[in-house]
């Protein structure tokens, strides 16, 4: 009776002080936490699930001895137990592997959610990198589709176009990057944060590099730089057409 009460009362406070409590203060009901619902956040009430079926499995145990019942249910109890640990030991290989580049891991994500447009965005950009173009291309569209005015994901969206030669498209999603900017600014013009600098250098970046007129790249370029000097992007592509100049001769 004793075991089964104390059995009983781990269970509530793994119930309520692993399980309830951490999930609601990470849940964005009581305030905001401004994170996604990724892993980290599940760890303390994983936590409470495994002491709630510790305490079930120790009762059931308990319960059986106390009423003699026969070996062969306490032999399938204990391989329960060791089922659902084969289960979990399986499930954290799988979780190592997603984990081992992010390629992996957010491939890993986009075959759990694949409509989330965050999910999308880091998944064709961990595409990007490999130069993965026209797979890159894809979730990126997929994302700007779900998230139309998300200046980030049509800045990289608009880098593959450009790979990919397509630059026509990129001085579309130009003109669409900057209306985006003018109707926030009408609604919001003393919202001015740095990220609308950002943009705006990323578009009069994107601008100049598909301008189509040599003459014109490098002054719009330097614009797009003087607008966010912290803009590495495009410092390394201004650098990049000084060195081209310099091996055609026609600067010194």
């Amino acid at each position: 009776f004793i075991l089964y009460k104390y059995c009983c009362l781990l269970l509530f406070n793994s119930i309520v002080g692993f399980m309830i409590v951490p999930f609601l203060l990470s849940s964005n009901l009581i305030f905001a936490v401004g994170t996604m619902k990724a892993e980290r956040l599940a760890y303390f009430p994983s936590f409470g699930f495994i002491l709630c079926l510790s305490a079930m499995f120790e009762t059931l145990n308990a319960k059986l001895s106390d009423s003699g019942k026969l070996f062969g249910f306490h032999v399938s109890l204990h391989l329960l137990v060791l089922l659902i640990v084969s289960l979990y030991i399986r499930k954290l290989h799988e979780r190592n592997i997603a984990w081992s580049s992010g390629l992996t891991l957010w491939e890993s994500a986009y075959e759990v959610n694949p409509v989330s447009a965050h999910t999308q965005y880091n998944y064709g950009l961990e595409l990007s990198l490999l130069q993965r173009k026209e797979e890159a291309l894809h979730m990126m569209e997929l994302s700007l589709s779900n998230e139309p005015n998300d200046q980030a994901t049509r800045f990289v969206l608009m880098v593959i176009l450009r790979a990919l030669g397509r630059c026509q498209e990129v001085l579309q999603h130009v003109e669409k990057g900057f209306q985006i900017m003018e109707e926030k600014l009408k609604k919001n013009p003393d919202d001015i944060r740095h990220n609308h600098f950002r943009d705006e250098s990323n578009l009069m970046g994107m601008q100049a590099l598909c301008c189509g007129d040599p003459h014109r790249i490098g002054p719009m370029l330097y614009e797009a730089i003087q607008k966010d000097p912290s803009n590495t992007f495009m410092i390394e592509r201004g650098k990049e057409l000084l060195d081209l100049a310099e091996s055609q001769g026609k600067i010194n």
